[in-house]
């Protein structure tokens, strides 16, 4: 085992033994240098602790029982304890490496000092760049705009059901402020200062919610689009209910904390009367 990695990757798993599998094959297939990084799973579903077991027979990670379901960014801070490698990875256990991408992140964060967060950029099934996985930071007036620009669509729904923002085009790094939790880099003495995922995220919003803070202590958020990933999408859950009701509890929550009391106030409205699942 590597005693000083570059790079620590954690995943939290969930309900996502056999995605994790197809991951981790992709991931040491690809990624040529194995002492240059660890892996670190955080186990989220008692259910699936032997599968796991079993799977570091074939590739090596360390391996941590949460104990139950703590959620994706109390599982990330959980695997963040054991990390040792000075950038961290947050990646989704449902995604496929597509090269060898660790050593070039690295360099982007040896090149420049004031880069906190590098967001690998997902790829949906047919690898086209998947919608809502990076953006401007959520605020009502883009709530508002884009839920009037979606009516009458038969996606409109997405308008709500993201954050807020209609699918565009990859914005320019310099534009950017959040990017996906589930390709995310950050470098662990930034995470360490600010303190972590903020674990009153259970789920939703605490990839935005870290990418703000990261900014607020004057680094900056890119994301590259020369650092893919296959997305698999969605396979952690089995319902939609509760996913919304996550949703709509978080996004609330990242409203108490960074949007004025106006706006929480109307988002409080709207939820009550639109959003109740």
């Amino acid at each position: 085992m590597n005693v000083s990695p570059k790079v620590s990757i954690v995943f939290v798993n969930y309900r996502s033994a056999l995605y994790l599998k197809s991951a981790l094959a992709s991931l040491f297939a690809f990624e040529p240098v194995a002492d240059f990084f660890e892996v670190i799973v955080v186990n989220n579903d008692a259910d699936e602790s032997a599968l796991l077991q079993a799977l570091k027979q074939e590739y090596s990670f360390s391996l941590i029982e949460s104990g139950g379901n703590l959620g994706f960014g109390r599982g990330n801070n959980l695997g963040v304890k054991e990390a040792r490698g000075d950038i961290l990875a947050f990646i989704n256990p449902d995604i496929l490496w597509t090269g060898a991408h660790l050593e070039k992140i690295e360099s982007i964060f040896s090149k420049d000092d004031a880069i906190g967060v590098v967001g690998m950029t997902l790829l949906n099934e047919d690898e086209e760049p998947e919608m809502w996985s990076a953006g401007q930071a959520p605020n009502l007036f883009s709530l508002a705009h884009n839920n009037l620009l979606g009516a009458g669509s038969p996606h409109s729904w997405r308008y709500v059901w993201r954050f807020g923002q209609a699918p565009t085009e990859d914005p320019s790094p310099s534009s950017l402020d959040w990017v996906s939790g589930g390709g995310l880099c950050i470098r662990k003495d930034v995470f360490s200062a600010i303190g972590g995922f903020d674990e009153r995220f259970f789920l939703y919003f605490e990839d935005v919610d870290l990418c703000a803070e990261v900014r607020l202590r004057g680094f900056s958020v890119v994301r590259r689009t020369d650092l893919p990933l296959i997305h698999l999408g969605g396979k952690s859950s089995r319902s939609t209910r509760l996913q919304k009701k996550h949703f709509y509890a978080s996004q609330k929550q990242y409203f108490d904390k960074w949007r004025p009391r106006w706006e929480r106030t109307v988002l409080s409205w709207l939820q009550f009367f639109f959003c109740r699942v």
